[in-house]
């Protein structure tokens, strides 16, 4: 049996979709909508400055189709970070509204088939595929892949 390529790590990234239940959400008052809404952009501006300073990546989205409204990908340095993110984010009132639809939980991977970078600019290559600054597009397609490595298993 043929031993699997070693990897090089990078970020941990955690894939998230949820329901929103409009009509028990459009029956509070505006006041207490927008101050959720406030609560949850306020947690956008953590995950902004994290960004900028190098440290994880985030995008937030619309969900067309029938699995969910919203999603977010958020990448971290490490499972820990992303653990209470996500802690965080179902203490907020908004969540009272919001129902998983979905999550996957991954890790940003470059395989060494050819052998590790042996320069800087090789390095910064890698690094910037194991470690993304997702890009704030209006569309994102995503699909769960399996490292099984047999013919036919991840398409």
């Amino acid at each position: 049996m043929q031993e699997p390529v070693a990897t090089l790590d990078g970020w941990y990234c955690l894939d998230l979709w949820w329901k929103m239940d409009w009509p028990s959400f459009q029956k509070q008052s505006l006041e207490a909508q927008r101050s959720q809404v406030n609560q949850f952009k306020q947690m956008l501006a953590e995950f902004e400055a994290n960004e900028e300073a190098g440290k994880g990546s985030w995008y937030l989205f619309d969900v067309s189709g029938h699995k969910g409204d919203l999603g977010l990908i958020l990448y971290r340095e490490t499972l820990d970070e992303l653990n209470e993110i996500e802690n965080r984010l179902a203490k907020l009132p908004l969540s009272a509204y919001l129902t998983r639809a979905g999550s996957f939980v991954s890790i940003g991977e470059a395989g060494t088939y050819s052998g590790k970078p042996k320069s800087d600019r090789g390095w910064a290559y890698v690094n910037r595929a194991v470690k993304p600054k997702l890009p704030k597009k209006p569309y994102v397609c995503f699909y769960p892949m399996s490292k099984t490595r047999n013919p036919g298993a991840n398409w």
